[in-house]
């Protein structure tokens, strides 16, 4: 029996960066456009689990020293403040059918402080668990394992929906019902029977 739904946030409830907002980071941070998301995410584990302060993570993707950091900071979570309504309005539906939601996220502290206060749609989640808070950044199944016990589920009683493939096969690991996300489309053909669709 279903008890409960997780979401991923990058990727599913919010939408993928813009070329615009991408231009935008680029030009806070002085980096080339060209190779952007190879030196974005070379390091991003690292800051997600909080290893990394934002200024040691964003020396490493190449920033110059003196480069404004609140500018790049704003720009980088502003790139991730668009969200999908349909999985928006799809959070109060799932609590009115009686389960249980999480947000599962990595997450760097700083973006997640810069996003949070626009997004109403966090009371519809039972619970939030983000990287930067464990120390642990998922594909790690110790994120997962939190999660669901913080929800008070069992892994076989979790749907888990996020957009990368090594975090979707470390919850079947663990015995989670996991979706890798393509789209509100594809997701309505996969989750089960006993789960209202987005």
């Amino acid at each position: 029996m279903i008890r409960a739904v997780i979401v991923d946030f990058g990727g599913v409830i919010a939408l993928e960066p813009t070329p615009t907002a991408i231009g935008r980071l680029c030009e806070a941070s002085g980096l080339e456009p060209d190779g952007f998301f190879d030196v974005w995410f070379e390091h991003r584990l690292a800051y997600d689990r909080g290893e990394l302060s934002a200024g040691e993570y964003w020396r490493r993707t190449g920033v110059a020293d003196g480069t404004p950091l609140d500018e790049i900071l704003v720009a980088d979570a502003d790139a991730w403040s668009r969200c999908d309504p349909a999985l928006v309005s799809w959070l109060p539906a799932l609590r009115e059918a009686g389960l249980r939601t999480a947000l599962l996220s990595n997450m760097p502290r700083e973006q997640w402080a810069g996003l949070a206060p626009g997004f109403a749609w966090l009371s519809d989640l039972d619970q939030l668990t983000l990287s930067f808070e464990l120390g642990a950044a998922k594909p790690d199944e110790r994120i997962y394992r939190h999660c669901l016990a913080e929800l008070g589920v069992e892994p076989n009683e979790a749907v888990f929906v996020d957009d990368r493939a090594e975090n979707v096969a470390a919850a079947r690991t663990i015995g989670m019902h996991a979706i890798q996300y393509a789209g509100v489309d594809d997701l309505r053909t996969r989750l089960p029977d006993s789960i209202p669709l987005p």
